[in-house]
C-alpha cells in the first residue's frame, strides 16, 4: 500500500509518476496515510523481524549467521545496485523530462 500511495499519490520520488492532479482532500490523504504508514508500519516490521533474529543467531552461530546474512541480503543489494537502479533511473530520467 506504500509503494501505491507514492505511486499514485505523487508524493515521494518513484520510478513511476502518474500525470494527474488531485484536489486538496486526496492530497491530504495521500500525504496522511503515507506518513502513518512510512513512520509506524515500517518500523512494526523492522521489530517483528528483530524477534526472530535472537533465535537464529543462537541456532547458527556468529559466523554461520553473518555469511547467511549476507549472502540473503547483499546478492540482491549487489545485483539492484550494479544492474536494476541504472537501468531504472535512466528510464525514470527519461519519462521525467518536460
Amino acid at each position: 500500500m506504500v509503494h501505491l500511495n507514492v505511486t499514485y499519490g505523487n508524493i515521494g520520488r518513484w520510478y513511476y509518476v502518474e500525470q494527474r492532479k488531485f484536489d486538496l482532500f486526496s492530497g491530504i490523504f495521500f500525504a496522511a496515510f503515507g506518513s502513518f504508514a512510512q513512520a509506524f508500519m515500517t518500523d512494526l516490521l523492522f521489530l517483528i523481524a528483530g524477534y526472530f533474529v535472537p533465535g537464529s543467531y543462537d541456532g547458527k552461530g556468529p559466523g554461520r549467521f553473518a555469511i547467511e546474512r549476507l549472502v540473503r541480503l547483499g546478492v540482491p543489494t549487489l545485483l539492484y545496485t550494479l544492474v536494476l537502479f541504472p537501468v531504472l533511473s535512466s528510464s525514470w530520467r527519461r519519462s521525467t523530462r518536460v
